[in-house]
């Protein structure tokens, strides 16, 4: 045999080994609802009852990557970012008060007259 005729040969055979069907998971019987089980437990939150059913997967294919993938458990839910929390305000200063005491109308030590209503009002200014 001619050596462009084994070479056109062997690449041939290669085409058509990649052309095969790949396993897929109807290829052991019983795995594809196994897994679905397994996912529907995922889906539910429920690991206990999802390992089971890839556990029960394992002993009928234990090469299968998805029920190893999934003893491994559901990927890790991503956190929400805290907000952060904003500085308080400042604290605002009363303003000082006077000194001498209180200067409201009315006071003991006012000059002025008293408010209206208050009592005293009816009385005349100091002076």
């Amino acid at each position: 045999m001619s050596r462009t005729l084994r070479l056109r040969v062997t690449c041939a055979a290669l085409a058509l080994a990649c052309m095969a069907p790949m396993p897929t998971l109807a290829d052991v019987p019983g795995v594809a609802p196994l897994i679905q089980q397994g996912r529907y437990w995922q889906s539910k939150g429920r690991q206990d009852l999802a390992n089971q059913a890839y556990r029960r997967v394992l002993a009928l294919d234990p090469n299968n990557a998805e029920a190893r993938k999934g003893l491994a458990g559901p990927p890790p839910k991503a956190q929400p970012t805290p907000k952060p929390t904003p500085a308080p305000a400042p604290a605002r200063r009363r303003p000082a008060r006077p000194r001498g005491g209180s200067r409201r109308p009315g006071s003991s030590r006012s000059t002025g007259p008293p408010w209206p209503g208050q009592p005293g009002a009816d009385r005349p200014a100091a002076k």
